[in-house]
């Protein structure tokens, strides 16, 4: 990363929700003077044809408090500018993505069925649990704000619901509940080794993702 742009970044492992989301995003508007804000990390996909990996710009965010009755409150549009600076870069680079609607939802949706659904209702690309936190700091601080995102699960995956107990609030893995998951069930392992394929994948893409904006368009920052 080059010095210009180490000097002006600040990265905040927010954790997972929204009220650490909130958290963290806060703290880097007192605390950095933070002038624009991205929300960055893992969603799951809601549309057909986004694999593990893939990069999602959200153009909009919509917070639906229950996935099970999709209606959701007025959208949180993330700042043109930046988005189509993240775009035309991306686009260089030849680096595949898709920009359009994210979904920020308070509980997991562990179903591809109920992914298919709440796609289908909100005309929606992927599903996350923070992104809408940050951007209603954004638009409280009047200051930009948008998405980029990497798909951990396709809208087919069906995930085991004791996932939601594999990570602390803070985003530390909790080793013990990993371990129970298996041990209470050998044939666990191999749904424990689809998702870290999937969390694996999407890793690399928001790491290749994010090291083609930050060198390739400094200026951007």
């Amino acid at each position: 990363m080059p010095p210009e742009v180490r000097e002006c970044v600040k990265l905040r492992r927010g954790g997972v929700g929204g009220a650490a989301a909130q958290r963290a995003a806060q703290e880097l508007i007192t605390q950095s003077r933070a002038t624009v804000l991205i929300s960055t990390g893992f969603s799951g996909a809601l549309a057909p044809g986004l694999e593990a990996g893939a990069i999602v710009l959200g153009a909009r965010v919509l917070a639906c408090r229950d996935p099970q009755a999709p209606l959701a409150g007025e959208p949180l549009e993330a700042d043109a500018a930046w988005l189509e600076r993240a775009h035309q870069t991306l686009v260089s680079k030849s680096m595949a993505h898709r920009s359009g609607t994210l979904v920020t939802v308070a509980e997991p949706v562990f179903t591809g069925a109920g992914k298919r659904a709440l796609g289908a209702a909100l005309n929606a690309l992927a599903v996350d649990m923070e992104a809408a936190a940050v951007a209603r700091v954004a638009r409280q601080a009047k200051i930009p704000f948008f998405a980029m995102r990497t798909i951990s699960d396709t809208v087919e995956d069906d995930l085991p619901e004791q996932v939601g107990s594999f990570l602390t609030e803070s985003g530390e893995v909790r080793v013990g509940q990993v371990a129970k998951f298996v041990l209470r069930d050998p044939r666990r392992v191999g749904a424990l080794m689809r998702l870290k394929r999937g969390s694996d994948a999407a890793a690399n893409g928001l790491m290749g993702a994010w090291r083609t904006l930050l060198t390739a368009t400094p200026s951007m920052l």
